[in-house]
């Protein structure tokens, strides 16, 4: 066996690698497996348009791209001004599902399953990518590593499985190959000036495909900038800047060139973004190979450092002022990168939950389990600086590409990025993860003292330990997808509300007014027009379409009326889930719809929180507790500064009851009480509970038996079921969808 091992050590890598590769991709496929008899059976709101963006550019041509315009999009997006798609969308994925999709028929899949399985294909290509930067950097050992590493992670899993159609995937297929392009550069440090601009136009061919995805691939160019800025430190070989300097040139040359085809690079300010951190990073290296020529070796490193300090203050300063930002980002890709924004931008942008920060979602302790061994990425960064202080700064130099990745992603983590960037912060930080685990492995082989070894040993073990944790969790994921649903992102409960509300709306609308959240659905599944959706493209509108939801009746007519949304062929559409007390009983303590978001609503239609919970939603607060002859009550208060501990036990002022001298408290918890005669959605729904013969508590317990009506609107189809698991468990919620027409 030994024999074997080693005679054909990098035949067995090769295999292990397909294996590991290829079991990714099963994994990955599982949602397709258990869930595509559903019909569409696509997760969340993007997966949705990329459906649609797919399906046309087949059956049209993807020429047709370029005919997307406001006026060709109006009739399904954004009515009445329509939706500028080759703005406002990047046409790698919908070009991908088009293209490739007769190889697909060839094995008997539907459209709507090819365009499910793309993101589980590119998250595959994009393990099959970091093995191979692997390879290129430190042999078959570092390739295996980070196959494993990349393959299973939970957090990279999340957006690069089938059903969940997402861009970061691909991006980070491309994206790697750029680095690839870049590694191959440091380690042929005597090429000549032809092979040096190959690589680079090759590179720059590389990032353009990823940029054709998603605007994610300006990480990549970050992650160069960093590596540029680093490169004097571990080399003295004028060569090697020189080639650098050649190869970016090249790149950036490539990438303007070949990117002519994006239509959203080129009528956003992105292409001028990209040429900027392309530029940075050929100055920085034209830099420091003036000071390489110039200095000796103690003073360059000092002059250096001094220079790095001051550009970094001074980007900083540039890149936080709002004019900048705003010029040349998306106000939420600046919450992501820069996630201390947030508190400054619209209530829009904050509402959405993949907005907030990872420690916002997730406990420092989960990230055990959700980043896996991504958290060893500053383990890579501490090794680095080791092997620096040692002299090891030609492996330091071969391996820089993915020390700058870890440069980034502990950057990203360390400032509590937004959610949305996790599958991006997971691979990054899985790659200089893996490369922690193989310099610890490495260094527990050499002649070192027995200190030194059982350091090395407890390193590989942490970062071995956060492998299989992530893994496990990965695979976890893909075992127990939630099934389709338009809930909230993330819930595993499966309605057949969905298919059967679209076929409601098909039949007998034309236009939806709807939350921002389902226009993807409606426009897509059941081919009517809609008003907003979650390109949320004009906030403005969406506050309108927020104001109509949540205020009266008026209110509504008149956004109707402003959106010339005819009578007759208009329907308003609403949703909720409640938990149900009984068969025919439900209390409104909202958990995933409209009612649950209405205080969102209220903010981005522009009212301030006192004006919301001393209206609209009144909080309450139910006490639990004993007492003094042991009686167990439960009492409700206005404020939780209503229940006052005192020396002969708890003193809870009651309004109903006055005051209550109890033993103990058990809990005190917080109500919404609903003003249902006054909003829109709240009595639009509370009428389709009462009409399917529903008794409807208020979140108190208490039964409400109120007489609301609408003068415009009917109430045209209540569509209500019992919520259950994919093992068909049911759950103890109901959800109610109602659909009312203009009239």
């Amino acid at each position: 066996m030994k024999y074997i091992l080693k005679e054909h050590k990098k035949t067995v890598v090769l295999i292990v690698t397909i294996l590991i590769i290829a079991s990714s991709f099963y994994v990955r496929l599982i949602p397709y497996f258990k869930y595509s008899r559903y019909g569409i059976w696509l997760q969340y709101d993007d997966s949705m348009f990329e459906y649609w963006l797919s399906k046309t550019l087949y059956e049209k041509g993807v020429g047709y791209w370029y005919q997307l315009t406001p006026e060709n999009t109006r009739h399904l997006w954004w009515w009445p001004e329509g939706r500028d798609v080759r703005r406002t969308e990047t046409p790698g994925l919908s070009f991908t599902g088009a293209l490739l999709y007769p190889v697909a028929k060839a094995f008997n899949l539907r459209l709507v399953d090819w365009v499910g399985i793309i993101p589980a294909f590119y998250g595959t290509l994009a393990t099959a990518a970091s093995a191979l930067l692997g390879y290129t950097i430190g042999g078959p050992a570092l390739a295996v590593l980070m196959a494993t590493s990349t393959g299973y992670q939970y957090a990279f899993m999340q957006r690069s499985i089938s059903s969940f159609v997402e861009k970061m995937a691909p991006c980070m297929f491309f994206g790697t190959l750029f680095l690839v392009t870049l590694a191959l550069l440091l380690k042929r440090s005597n090429l000549d000036v032809p092979a040096a601009a190959l690589l680079g136009a090759l590179g720059g061919g590389a990032l353009m495909l990823a940029s054709a995805f998603w605007g994610g691939f300006l990480a990549f160019l970050a992650v160069t900038l960093i590596f540029s800025m680093l490169v004097l430190f571990f080399t003295d070989n004028e060569a090697v800047l020189k080639n650098l300097i050649i190869f970016l040139a090249a790149s950036t040359i490539t990438f303007l060139v070949t990117s002519k085809w994006i239509t959203t690079i080129w009528m956003h300010k992105t292409w001028a973004f990209t040429l900027l951190l392309y530029s940075l990073s050929m100055v920085f290296a034209a830099a420091e190979l003036l000071v390489l020529k110039k200095f000796d070796e103690e003073k360059r490193l000092k002059l250096w450092s001094v220079t790095l300090i001051a550009s970094i203050i001074a980007m900083i300063l540039i890149v936080t002022h709002p004019y900048v930002l705003r010029t040349y980002l998306n106000a939420r890709y600046i919450m992501m990168v820069m996630p201390w924004t947030r508190r400054i931008e619209s209530p829009l942008a904050r509402s959405v939950a993949e907005h907030q920060g990872i420690f916002n979602v997730f406990a420092p302790n989960d990230l055990i389990n959700v980043l896996g061994i991504g958290l060893a990425a500053p383990l890579a960064l501490l090794i680095a600086v080791y092997y620096y202080f040692k002299g090891q700064k030609d492996e330091l130099l071969h391996a820089l590409p993915i020390i700058a990745l870890g440069v980034f992603a502990t950057y990203l983590v360390l400032t509590n990025v937004s959610v949305y960037m996790l599958t991006t912060v997971g691979y990054l930080s899985a790659i200089a993860g893996a490369l922690a685990l193989y310099w610890a492995l490495k260094s527990t082989t050499l002649d070192t003292g027995s200190l030194a070894k059982l350091l090395w040993s407890t390193i590989a073990l942490i970062a071995a330990v956060l492998l299989i944790s992530g893994s496990y969790t990965g695979i976890n994921y893909a075992l127990n997808y939630p099934p389709p649903s338009f809930l909230s992102a993330g819930t595993a409960f499966y309605s057949p509300l969905f298919p059967d509300t679209m076929k409601v709306i098909e039949s007998k609308c034309k236009f939806v007014l709807a939350w921002w959240d389902y226009g993807y659905m409606i426009g897509t599944v059941a081919n009517r027009t809609t008003v907003v959706d979650p390109a949320t493209l004009n906030s403005t509108k969406i506050a309108q379409v927020a104001k109509a939801l949540i205020g009266n009746e008026n209110d509504l007519l008149k956004v109707l009326n402003e959106f010339y949304l005819p009578k007759e062929n208009t329907c308003i559409f609403t949703y909720e889930v409640f938990p149900l007390l009984s068969d025919k009983t439900v209390i409104l303590i909202p958990q995933a719809g409209d009612f649950a978001k209405s205080v969102w609503m209220f903010r981005i239609a522009g009212f301030d929180d006192t004006t919301i919970f001393s209206k609209y939603i009144r909080l309450k607060y139910v006490v639990i507790g004993t007492t003094e002859d042991g009686r167990r009550v439960t009492l409700i208060v206005d404020s939780p500064n209503d229940v006052v501990p005192t020396q002969r036990g708890v003193l809870v002022r009651t309004p109903q009851r006055g005051s209550v001298l109890l033993r103990s408290v058990e809990a005190v918890t917080s109500r919404p009480l609903y003003d249902i005669e006054e909003v829109n959605l709240y009595k639009m729904i509370y009428l389709g509970l009462k009409k399917k013969g529903f008794t409807v508590l208020d979140s108190l317990g208490r039964k409400l038996n109120m007489n609301v009506d609408f003068r415009h609107l009917k109430l045209e189809e209540v569509v209500v079921d019992r919520l259950y698991l994919s093992n068909n468990r049911t759950l103890p919620f109901v959800g109610v969808a109602v659909v009312y027409k203009f009239r």
